[in-house]
């Protein structure tokens, strides 16, 4: 759960955020499509296939994808949880009722600024509630997976 907890924690910047969802969202369309392909190959289809396509594809989203998106945020000054009904709707859009999909619609459609504000706005400079600001000259798979690698980071080894 420490994985999880040091993905969920601290902030990412506009372009990091922009290209690590294009990362996460092309890894999750290949495996898709490969996992389409073993269907296909191995005959396998039908409901249960897809339920458990769409539960392997909810578990990739929210160890990799969600907390890019509380991280960014966290730059904005606020709590990765506001997203959460967000998520829940495009999740639960898959529901076959009007009702549903209506209902899962309006709530995205209220998220609509949020997902503007994190696209097109600024961080808060300096720190804030959630850790310092984010560095421009640290790499993108550091800053997408928020780790740091001690070999670099060491200031011992470099001298």
């Amino acid at each position: 759960m420490a994985f999880l907890d040091h993905m969920y924690s601290g902030r990412i910047g506009r372009l990091n955020f922009i290209l690590g969802t294009i990362f996460f969202m092309i890894l999750l369309s290949v495996g898709l499509f490969l996992s389409m392909i073993i269907g296909a190959v191995f005959n396998i289809t039908g409901t249960a296939f897809l339920v458990v396509l769409s539960a392997l594809s909810l578990i990739y989203f929210i160890i990799f994808v969600y907390p890019l998106w509380a991280r960014r945020l966290h730059d904005l000054g606020k709590s990765g949880w506001i997203m959460l009904p967000y998520f829940l709707a495009i999740s639960l859009s898959k529901i076959d009722n009007e009702w549903i999909k209506l209902a899962c619609f309006l709530v995205a459609l209220c998220y609509l600024p949020t997902i503007v504000q994190m696209l097109f706005f600024g961080g808060q400079s300096g720190a804030n509630n959630f850790g310092e600001e984010p560095s421009r000259t640290t790499g993108f798979f550091k800053q997408i997976f928020n780790v740091s690698d001690p070999i670099i980071d060491n200031q011992s080894l470099i001298k």
